[in-house]
């Protein structure tokens, strides 16, 4: 069976004139059984296997689901323009926000790269290479310095959508970072030609919410620092 399977790849490297061949660990078996089972017809497998990561590591759901409505708020008016990629990269923001506390199981200090290298390495069914480590790029830069030079490189997403995923992930985990199930006011975003972030929040909510204010602050430095522009305005 070997021999045979060789011959035969020769035969179409061959024919086709291909040079290189590279190595993927996903199997299409698995996936053509997966589709072929009735009761999976309807269901993603990756809404399975993030719930039952967020389950494994004691995840914060209520927490989470907060940040992850913030985030796809935030994300839907930076990117209002509809499409298969904007809907694909809408669903990893919504997993990475669900999973993006997975870290703290290790400890609180740099728990976000603790999370980038879970989601990294852990097997998850129904996510390819390329949508795990967007997953794991997510949660590596949702809090603290944005070290963009250690952001990996991909092929099928180019940087600047990834960049707007983590700016509208860092700023629900921040507008969150209370932690209270206290909802947010209406809060409009406005992403203009030269890439400022602008935040108008209804009069006098940033002066009557100092903590969340400064935190805010805080976040535009670290967004400064790459070149990127944040205002808040009420």
């Amino acid at each position: 069976m070997f021999a045979a399977g060789v011959a035969i790849l020769s035969g179409i490297f061959d024919a086709l004139a291909i040079e290189s061949l590279r190595f993927s660990d996903g199997a299409l078996r698995e996936g053509l059984l997966y589709e072929m089972e009735d009761r999976f017809q309807r269901t993603d497998i990756r809404g399975r296997t993030t719930d039952d990561m967020a389950a494994r590591y004691n995840i914060d759901l209520s927490h989470a689901r907060r940040v992850q409505q913030t985030a796809a708020h935030f994300y839907a008016q930076a990117e209002p323009d509809k499409g298969s990629k904007k809907s694909e990269l809408a669903g990893l923001l919504n997993w990475a926000a669900l999973l993006h506390e997975v870290g703290l199981s290790i400890g609180y200090p740099g728990y976000h790269k603790h999370s980038a290298y879970i989601l990294h390495h852990t097997n998850l069914p129904g996510f390819n290479q390329e949508q795990q480590t967007v997953l794991a790029t997510l949660a590596r830069f949702h809090r603290k310095a944005l070290k963009l030079s250690e952001m990996p490189k991909f092929t099928l997403f180019k940087p600047k959508l990834i960049e707007t995923l983590i700016c509208a992930l860092r700023l629900a985990c921040v507008l969150h970072s209370q932690r209270n199930d206290q909802p947010l006011p209406d809060i409009a975003l406005n992403v203009d030609k030269k890439g400022t972030w602008q935040l108008d929040f209804p009069a006098r909510w940033l002066q009557d919410n100092r903590l969340l204010a400064a935190d805010l602050e805080a976040e535009k430095q670290y967004w400064q620092s790459v070149n990127w522009a944040l205002t808040c305005n009420d």
